[in-house]
């Protein structure tokens, strides 16, 4: 089955993929709404879509009700709407419940939990197991190239740096609707623990970190 993720931060995107492609799951990523919606215009066998809730341009419930308005052809007939599963730092048991109502299949928070994401992927999987044999699709909302992860044999860490950039994206959105002191001493505050994540996988790894100067270059 092809799943569809999306998310704005290119790492959360790609551990994703190598967690869900570790199962056996063929995985494409986008990292917008717009893209996301392309996509699925053009791939009638994608039956997943892996979410976050806010995105630059649009929001995963829009991209539900965009995604509704899409006429799938395949040889067969009309492809139904992909399910969709929501991934999401939000906090808010409010917006989780009326992500709910309209229309995701599971509500999840960051980092995800591994069993649960991929039994439900599993439960999409047998309802869509009817479906025509994916055939390929082209696509350039996002070029795909092979994914060598090491991430994927260390889930625990993957988890805590997804995590760690979740908030980090919290204390961002701070930073932007408040735009005072406090906003950026969080900021700063936060990316320290993020700092040293990324230092120990570097180092299990045996990848030797680029100096700031160069880590930073084209940002």
């Amino acid at each position: 089955m092809k799943v569809l993720i999306v998310d704005h931060v290119k790492f959360i995107r790609r551990t994703l993929a190598c967690l869900i492609g570790g199962h056996g799951f063929e995985t494409v990523t986008a990292e917008t709404g717009a893209a996301a919606l392309q996509y699925l215009l053009n791939d009638p066998y994608i039956h997943a879509v892996v979410t976050d809730l806010h995105l630059p341009d649009l929001c995963g419930s829009e991209i539900i009700e965009e995604a509704k308005k899409i006429t799938r052809l395949t040889d067969t007939g009309i492809a139904p709407t992909p399910a969709f599963i929501l991934l999401t730092a939000e906090r808010n048991e409010k917006v989780l419940d009326s992500a709910l109502e309209r229309g995701f299949v599971q509500v999840m928070r960051k980092p995800p939990d591994e069993a649960k994401l991929i039994a439900q992927l599993l439960s999409i999987q047998e309802d869509t197991r009817d479906q025509p044999p994916v055939a390929s699709a082209n696509s350039e909302a996002e070029p795909q190239t092979p994914l060598k992860c090491p991430l994927h044999q260390d889930i625990p860490l993957a988890n805590d740096l997804v995590a760690a950039l979740a908030t980090i994206g919290e204390a961002v959105d701070a930073l932007i609707s408040f735009d005072d002191a406090d906003g950026v001493r969080r900021l700063h505050k936060e990316l320290s623990p993020l700092s040293q994540l990324v230092e120990g996988f570097l180092s299990e790894h045996s990848v030797r970190p680029l100096p700031q100067s160069q880590a930073f270059a084209g940002t």
